[in-house]
This record gives structure tokens, sequence and C-alpha cells, in this order.
């Protein structure tokens, strides 16, 4: 349970600033309501599309 707590907050925190710099706040504040309802999971990779996505436009 130890290890569940860190990877959640360890993520939320690299997540946070990450989605401000990129503009994706909103994608940020989905990924914390999926982690207590779906899963830490399903939240990652979600982020993680939406972060490759806003790159992608970004360029």
């Amino acid at each position: 349970m130890v290890n569940l707590i860190l990877v959640v907050v360890a993520f939320h925190a690299w997540a946070l600033p990450e989605s401000g710099r990129l503009g994706i706040r909103r994608w940020w504040w989905a990924t914390l309501f999926m982690t207590f309802t779906v899963g830490i999971g399903t939240a990652i990779p979600f982020f993680l599309a939406a972060r490759a996505r806003a790159l992608r436009l970004a360029t």
C-alpha cells in the first residue's frame, strides 16, 4: 500500500507542474479524479496521452 501511495504522490507532484507548463491543467484534474475512481494504472497513461497530444500540437 505504501508503494502505491508513493507512486500516486510522485506522479501528481510531477504532473501538476508539467500540466501547467503545457497548458493542460484541466487534464491534470481529470487524472486526479481518475486516480481515486478508476485507478492510477489508467490515470497515468491518460495523462501521458494528453501530454503527447499537447506537445504534438505545440510543434
